[in-house]
């Protein structure tokens, strides 16, 4: 009686290819001497000979006949059962040049043994199967009988044994102790034995001697390394980006991980799994994220001229050939423009299954310019060492720990701000580091007008009546001289009348750039504000920038117009590691719009805002997430910036910097001239313009709150600072919502054809509807 091996898919590692060998080696043994398999033997000649008139693409179809899809060939062409009856074979078999098929302009020819296979097929009934790899595999395999019953050792040698004899051949020899100990060397562990492990294995005359060896080499850390290296190859690993510059991509983490996951034996299932969404899992682990480098190996670019879009969706069919490859057998490539023309993976299937990959917050490039190989492409999973991921827990909670101070000062000295309120309320224009009014421009040279306020006194105000308040508030402030303005090249930007004075008209391409004042940092506060008029509808506009990279891809912040509205940015690598808001409200071609945009500092997009007119502004956040810092310039750039659209035909004027987020009763101050100051000249308030004024105060007045900034400030700097220091590597990270995705269009990155969803290919079991 035979018996049965099972298969399971959730095999451990050290043997993960075992149920493939056996369902290959048992194949010949379930096909009868004499029959013909259709996958095996038929199907190379009709895709050979016969597909490309009468296959699966609809455009070279020919006499509307298809032999791909047996329902169609028996209503045609094939009579099952019957040969001499079948239309194909009369064709295959004519003499007539006008009726054979191949037609002789084809250039294609069938071998007589060929057309016997064919005729043998159809006689024993024309039966179809499906392709081979999507036949899955019997739940158990029967275990073959063989003619000598004393060979084999095992069951596996049985299927090997059975089909030596199917092709009438002898097993070899058994090989000496010295060849199979450097054969089970190599072959798990990729060295050769040494010497004293060669002397010990030749001496065991145990009768588990071999065994022990295995279990040896098997428990070698070198096994991993070992296997590692075909696994490698099917990934696509590599350490470079590839493309003309070859920057370090930095992936070997990942390298690390498949290294020790199968040293550890990690199941097969778990080991496809954890690379393909590892961050999907519950609660999915470091190690887990880590695995889904996998899908992030792919070649990337920063060269000129290229379409991020275009690399984007490059880098996704990446991993739509790469899973055909690694788990399918198959190779994708030709459905990413067509339905293949010989296996059954329509456009539809490739572009479903793309749709899994297409998900993430990842831009189409690399950075580039000096941020070449030191930003990675986000999002990315941040590799601490032990000390480094101490040192970021250490600060980080004492950053939260000074925020929760320096939050909890206005309630716990609302004494102060009512002592102030009722005193004599001089206003104070605090951290105010250049003010452009552009009426002055020589040599190309804008003057910073810019008043430095000296520090508040460090004792607090007082409360007490006896004590003016007011006595807290700084001395007025001396000019300072600040580095000007550069307007670019002479004659690029002209002055032209503004809103308050002088404004420049900016040509798009020239920037009118000056030192960043300190605000470099993803902690460091700050305010822009400046009168706007936009010269048309741009698309896409620099309004101010301090970034680094070029081609889209930048690091730093900025303020961008598009389509009308404003979009207010910090980011690492927009869109994957970035805080950003836009307005609603569109600016008005051809009118002043005063705008201000604001930052405190806290890496979130709820610490940023953007004024229009003295108000503030109803916004959208577009991303949340910005983990760590950027780097920026040196220099702060207005209306153009470096392969870049700019504000073409557009004016600014009045430009001021703060480094401090400026309250809205500020940001009002500076459009009218009077909000603020007509504020303090009031003797009563009512609650709106009571809080309004209790933000200014502890934002540019109170020495406590101003005090606690400034911890608050070192405080995350000396968490950035650690954060510098950590490695990262480029992962998965499914964003809220899916993205749509389409059919491309001959490919064509910017030809959306039929919106498809996420679906395994239509010769696979399908996707289950509550995964």
């Amino acid at each position: 009686m035979a018996r049965h091996l099972p298969i399971s898919l959730k095999s451990p590692l050290r043997h993960p290819l075992l149920g493939v060998g056996l369902l290959i080696i048992s194949l010949p043994a379930a096909i009868s001497a004499g029959e013909v398999s259709f996958n095996r033997q038929i199907l190379p000649i009709l895709s050979d000979k016969c597909f490309h008139c009468h296959g699966p693409d609809a455009a070279h179809r020919e006499a509307d006949l298809r032999l791909d899809v047996r329902e169609d060939a028996v209503m045609d062409a094939i009579v099952p059962g019957k040969s001499a009856d079948s239309e194909a074979i009369l064709r295959i078999l004519s003499k007539d040049p006008d009726e054979v098929m191949p037609p002789p302009k084809s250039h294609l020819t069938l071998t007589q043994g060929e057309k016997d296979l064919l005729k043998q097929w159809i006689d024993e009934g024309a039966e179809y199967e499906p392709h081979w790899s999507f036949i899955a595999p019997s739940a158990v395999v029967a275990v073959p009988d063989v003619t000598d019953k004393a060979w084999p050792r095992n069951d596996i040698d049985r299927f090997v044994l059975a089909r030596l004899d199917a092709e009438k051949m002898k097993p070899s020899p058994e090989a000496s102790r010295e060849r199979w100990l450097r054969r089970a060397a190599f072959d798990l562990t990729g060295l050769p034995p040494s010497q004293p492990e060669m002397d010990a294995f030749l001496s065991d005359t145990s009768p588990d001697a071999y065994g022990k060896v295995a279990d040896r080499l098997l428990a070698s850390t070198r096994f991993g390394e070992r296997m590692a290296v075909p696994w490698l190859d099917v990934a696509r690993y590599a350490d470079s980006f590839g493309y003309q510059a070859d920057i370090e991509m930095q992936t070997w983490p990942w390298r690390d991980w498949v290294i020790k996951v199968l040293n550890e034996n990690l199941p097969w299932d778990q080991f496809i799994t954890q690379q393909l969404a590892g961050d999907l899992l519950p609660g999915a682990t470091h190690d887990q994220k880590l695995a889904t480098a996998f899908n992030r190996l792919h070649r990337k670019t920063n060269e000129g001229g290229s379409i991020a879009e275009e690399m984007r969706q490059d880098g996704i069919s990446d991993r739509v050939h790469t899973v055909g490859t690694a788990f399918l057998g198959l190779t994708f490539e030709c459905s990413r423009c067509h339905d293949h023309k010989y296996d059954p993976i329509l456009a539809k299937d490739y572009y479903s299954m793309a749709a899994f990959f297409n998900s993430i917050d990842e831009h189409g490039m690399i950075q580039g310019g000096e941020n070449r190989g030191l930003t990675l492409p986000q999002p990315a999973l941040m590799l601490p060492t032990p000390e480094q991921k101490n040192a970021m827990d250490r600060t980080s909670a004492a950053a939260a720990s000074v925020g929760k101070d320096v939050a909890g000062i206005p309630a716990a000295h609302e004494a102060d701000f009512q002592g102030w309120l009722g005193g004599k309320r001089e206003m104070v224009e605090a951290d105010l580091v250049a003010h452009f009014t552009l009426d002055e421009i020589k040599d190309g040279q804008i003057p910073n007008a810019a008043e430095k306020p000296a520090p508040p006194s460090a004792e607090p105000p007082a409360s007490d009546p006896a004590k003016p308040a007011d006595k807290a508030a700084p001395a007025p402030a001396k000019k300072a001289k600040v580095p000007p303005l550069k307007t670019a090249r002479p004659g690029a930007n002209k002055p032209v009348p503004g809103k308050l004075g002088q404004a420049l008209l900016c040509t798009g391409d020239d920037a009118i750039a000056t030192q960043d004042f300190g605000i470099k940092k993803c902690h460091d506060p700050l305010s822009f504000s400046f009168w706007l008029k936009p010269g048309e509808n741009y698309p896409r506009a620099v309004v101010v920038a301090n970034t680094t990279s070029f081609d889209a891809n930048f690091c730093g912040y900025e303020l961008l117009l598009e389509n009308g509205r404003l979009r207010w940015s910090l980011m690492r690598e927009f869109p994957g590691n970035a805080i950003s808001i836009q307005s609603d409200e569109k600016l008005p071609v051809g009118e002043w719009t005063h705008v201000v945009v604001t930052y405190d500092g806290s890496s979130k997009a709820g610490g940023m805002r953007i004024d229009l007119n003295g108000k503030p502004a109803a916004t959208k956040v577009v991303r949340d997430n910005l983990s760590r810092d950027f780097r920026s310039s040196g220099t702060i750039s207005f209306a153009a910036r470096g392969r870049d659209f700019g504000l073409r035909n557009g004016a600014l004027d009045d430009i001021r910097i703060h480094t401090r987020a400026i309250t809205p009763i500020e940001s009002a101050q500076i459009v009218d001239g009077s909000s603020l100051g007509g504020l303090l000249a009031k003797t009563s308030f009512s609650p709106e313009e009571t809080a309004a004024l209790r933000a200014y105060y502890f934002s540019a007045i109170h020495p406590q709150a101003r005090e606690g900034a400034g911890k608050l400030l070192a405080a995350r700097t000396a968490w950035r600072e650690v954060i510098d220091g950590v490695k990262e590597i480029s992962v998965m990270k499914e964003t809220a919502e899916p993205r749509p995705a389409h059919i491309l269009l001959r490919g064509a990155y910017d030809q959306p054809g039929e919106k498809v969803e996420r679906s395994t290919p239509s010769f696979l079991p399908p996707f289950p509807k509550d995964a």
